[in-house]
């Protein structure tokens, strides 16, 4: 008749087997349980299409009514021995599908419990599509290609739906708040508000006033209302801070999963700071239930080419061609050790636009860049680098060619060139 997962809650073993062969007759995957702690365990590890329960197990509406999840409801069904009377308008009341006196009408039952199986999984599937769409949102609004994932995208995909307090080990320039306002979104969907306080002097700020000052007035608006707070630069707090924002993180914990998260950056490293004395490891474990690196730019090279077709394109007026970057600028880019990581890069790829007014060369970009002592060397050739990402985009867009150049930021013209120069006897023709 029907697939699914039912659980049976019922303190009541003899009618518990008989409903259980009863359904698995039909072809259902029963699960059953003698007490809420062990259907609890249940709804942790299956995914329970239905839930069968005597009105009469303590504590079972309760849980059940709670219970729910990636925020679908379960339908419920209640079973009960005592009198009709109030209690099956009682139970509608309180959220359950349906109620049933003891011993139920079984093939009424099985029809009741194939649709509500039909609706839960329903339900899962246009839940499903929904976070798929505000996956997409997300990605467009922190400007996160999906053909092209860079390792910021990796890394939002990788927390964005860790819950608990998470700590961003970047240095300063790579992304670190742009990753906590995009993770902010997706948990909040932007209905609570997004707090951000700074290390200054090695005290948080808030707001141009010391955090600890807000917090002891209560005026900081933050708490069992929910939001965001983005602590930059934690790592450079004195001790005396750390205590203190320790005290009130623990404060903060009691009201609750799910109120408040805060998300700590720091481009120190708090295991070795740790080790020699300088940060407090209690509050290393409060900040850090979940972590995530955001590595320097000079690490991830093969980035900088892609980076900088992007900025350019985001740096032009809507609807016009973004400058072309020259080969000699591109390598230069690829061999400078950025300092100022992404940020910084975005900064040089401006003033070259206004100095360039056109194609960007060499030339146009600072002279920090292209200075002969300037820190880096690339260890790949610029053609080299060049070929690795356009294959490795054309792959991640199934062949298409199309998409991959729009994706480049290139005419598919310049593509096909491109590919035609990066074959193998163009290669060896080019290096020889």
């Amino acid at each position: 008749m029907g697939e699914g997962q039912i659980l049976i809650a019922d303190a009541d073993p003899g009618a518990t087997k008989v409903l259980a062969a009863i359904l698995g007759d039909e072809g259902f995957a029963v699960h059953t349980a003698t007490c809420c702690a062990s259907a609890s365990r249940l709804l942790q590890v299956e995914e329970i299409d239905t839930i069968i329960s005597d009105l009469q197990l303590p504590g079972g509406l309760p849980l059940f009514r709670d219970d729910s999840r990636a925020g679908v409801e379960i339908p419920l069904i209640l079973l009960s021995s005592a009198p009709a009377g109030d209690s099956i308008s009682w139970a509608l009341d309180r959220g359950a599908w349906c109620y049933f006196r003891k011993p139920p009408d079984y093939p009424l039952l099985k029809r009741i419990i194939a649709r509500a199986v039909s609706s839960c999984r329903l339900a899962r599937q246009l839940q499903a599509i929904r976070q798929r769409l505000r996956w997409m949102e997300l990605q467009r609004q922190s400007d996160v290609d999906p053909v092209q994932p860079t390792i910021f995208g990796k890394a939002l995909a990788q927390v964005r739906d860790c819950c608990g307090n998470l700590l961003i080990e970047g240095e300063a320039g790579v992304g670190c708040r742009r990753l906590a306002f995009a993770l902010h979104l997706w948990r909040t969907e932007g209905k609570q508000a997004f707090h951000l306080a700074d290390c200054v002097n090695g005290e948080l700020v808030f707001q141009e006033r010391r955090m600890e000052d807000v917090i002891s007035a209560e005026l900081f608006p933050f708490g069992a209302r929910g939001g965001t707070l983005y602590l930059r630069g934690v790592g450079n707090l004195r001790l005396a801070g750390q205590r203190r924002l320790g005290e009130w993180l623990h404060r903060l914990s009691a009201d609750g999963p799910g109120a408040s998260r805060v998300i700590a950056a720091s481009g120190r490293d708090l295991t070795r700071e740790v080790a020699e004395g300088r940060f407090s490891n209690e509050l290393l474990q409060m900040l850090s239930e979940h972590r995530v690196e955001l590595p320097p730019l000079r690490r991830r090279r093969w980035e900088i080419p892609w980076l900088a077709w992007r900025f350019l394109g985001q740096l032009s007026p809507p609807g016009g061609d973004p400058p072309i970057l020259q080969a000699d600028a591109i390598q230069a880019l690829v061999d400078y050790s950025w300092p100022g990581n992404d940020r910084q890069l975005r900064q040089v790829l401006t003033q070259a636009m206004a100095r360039a007014g056109g194609p960007i060369g060499r030339s146009a970009l600072p002279q920090e860049v292209v200075l002969p002592g300037s820190p880096g060397v690339s260890g790949q050739t610029l053609r080299q680098m060049e070929s690795l990402i356009i294959q490795e985009t054309l792959q991640k867009s199934g062949g298409n060619k199309s998409h991959a150049a729009k994706v480049l930021g290139l005419s598919r013209k310049t593509l096909y060139k491109r590919l035609k120069e990066s074959s193998p006897s163009s290669t060896s023709a080019a290096v020889g």
